[in-house]
């Protein structure tokens, strides 16, 4: 079993009955970080790969609405430092799915696009974690799905 199967294990068990979380069942974070293992877990388990990772899905997402994108840009927008978006392309850019391209007018700048291996598996992923948001959220209406995204930013946006 790897790491990361352990980590998010499919018999996570969010809430076991007849335990006493005291203080825990009152915090948002307790109650976002269960709802991220049980998220996490089916993620891996419906992609199939375990080096694909939210955030490496993420940075394809980003990248293919958003050609010519810097890597400073990037990096502000995961949230990551730059030396941790530079890992996450050369992650996708070892497969040929991303490529750096020299930004026009800026010697020191490079774009990062998909190539057409990228758009495939972007395609491909988006697909299968269209199907993961469905099963994981199949207890919701549309409408409490999208009450949890507003919320939920309201704190990343706090």
């Amino acid at each position: 079993m790897s790491k990361r199967a352990s980590k998010y294990p499919e018999n996570f068990t969010p809430h076991i009955p007849n335990i006493n979380y005291g203080l825990l069942d009152e915090l948002a974070g307790y109650a976002v970080r269960r709802a991220q293992i049980a998220i996490y877990a089916d993620f891996y388990k419906s992609i199939g790969d375990e080096t694909i990772t939210p955030q490496r899905f993420a940075t394809l997402v980003i990248i293919g609405t958003n050609p010519n994108l810097r890597q400073v840009q990037l990096a502000k927008i995961l949230g990551v430092a730059r030396p941790g978006v530079t890992a996450i392309i050369d992650f996708w850019q070892k497969r040929g799915v991303v490529e750096r391209k020299k930004i026009p007018d800026d010697r020191r700048s490079y774009g990062i696009v998909l190539t057409n291996e990228g758009e495939r598996t972007l395609k491909q992923i988006q697909s299968i974690v269209n199907e993961h948001e469905k099963r994981i959220t199949k207890n919701m209406s549309v409408k409490e799905v999208q009450m949890l995204i507003h919320l939920l930013s309201k704190i990343s946006n706090s």
